[in-house]
């Protein structure tokens, strides 16, 4: 069990069942989702604790440093998507700390915190703060702090950047009108509905002034945002893949439209942003590390790179 991909990638079939349960189960979340040791030893990056004092408990941070001649400031925090790790983007990661980035990925435990029993430990409430307490930790670090933050996220951690950015989920006509002609289990199922009330009403803030700017990578949960909630001064940028099958490009393009910002799309599905996998995880879970025909997963993530730097030093 040490080295099994599927506790690694996003597990959509997985989320789907949690989503469509009751999630005030289970244990509280303890220990990391177990991480391939090749892909930790492949990322090259440092790892610290960063502890949560909501319930006294640390989560494992991958650190990437510029070389010290860069002198650059500028932090980059990298959030996976649904059941992912902080190697799920390493590749991506490693090509902006050689443009002078400092990065850093959390591991967000979220199928134990949706088996928690306890509301502030659901992937909605969860990541935002750990993005946050993922930040004040480096800043401890850093002598000065950083000139700008900027947030990569894919899928969940896409709704997490936006939440740092000040978005606000409704759970109100949006979803109503989302869930009258979209066939979306994962986010219309009674249970799920339930929960994002439950999650809505504690009325929670996670905005953080220190964020200048999002990356939202396919995007997932955009129809909590109704265009109130979504009039940010963050600067967003949204790329979406273009033959994603797990998330509809037009409930990715809807949301674009209310942040009103452009869609830039990247060939692949949703998978594509995730880094090439390892042999064992292409033989376990294929669906996730086999690209279509033509579609070249390092040169699509050359290209967000690009992207992402542009877009950072153009704000």
């Amino acid at each position: 069990m040490q080295n099994l991909p599927k506790a690694v990638w996003v597990g959509l079939t997985i989320a789907i069942v949690l989503a469509a349960t009751a999630f005030f189960i289970g244990p509280p979340p303890d220990n990391e989702p177990r991480t391939s040791d090749q892909a930790v030893a492949d990322s090259q990056a440092t790892t610290i604790n960063v502890n949560d004092p909501l319930h006294d408990r640390p989560f494992v941070v991958s650190v990437w440093q510029p070389t010290p001649e860069s002198d650059a400031r500028q932090l980059v925090i990298v959030s996976h998507g649904f059941s992912g790790d902080r190697t799920s983007h390493s590749d991506m990661s490693q090509q902006l700390v050689a443009l002078g980035y400092t990065v850093a990925a959390p591991t967000h435990p979220d199928i134990a915190g949706l088996e928690s029993g306890d509301a502030r430990l659901d992937p909605l409430t969860l990541r935002p703060r750990h993005l946050s307490l993922t930040i004040d930790a480096l800043e401890l670090e850093a002598d000065g702090g950083f000139e700008s933050v900027t947030v990569v996220g894919h899928s969940l951690g896409g709704y997490a950047g936006l939440r740092l950015a000040g978005a606000e989920p409704v759970v109100g006509t949006q979803i109503e009108s989302h869930c009258d002609v979209a066939d979306d289990h994962l986010l219309c199922s009674d249970a799920s509905l339930a929960r994002f009330k439950t999650l809505a009403a504690s009325g929670t803030s996670f905005a953080d002034a220190r964020v200048d700017r999002v990356v939202l990578l396919a995007p997932g949960y955009g129809p909590l945002f109704d265009t109130p909630s979504v009039d940010l001064e963050t600067d967003v940028m949204v790329i979406t893949a273009s033959t994603d099958r797990e998330l509809p490009a037009e409930q990715v393009e809807k949301l674009a439209a209310r942040l009103n910002v452009d869609v830039q799309p990247v060939d692949g599905g949703h998978y594509v942003f995730l880094r090439p996998c390892t042999s064992a995880e292409a033989d376990s879970v294929p669906e996730i590390c086999a690209d279509a025909p033509g579609v070249d997963r390092d040169e699509v993530h050359r290209a967000l790179v690009e992207a992402i730097d542009e877009f950072v030093r153009a704000s």
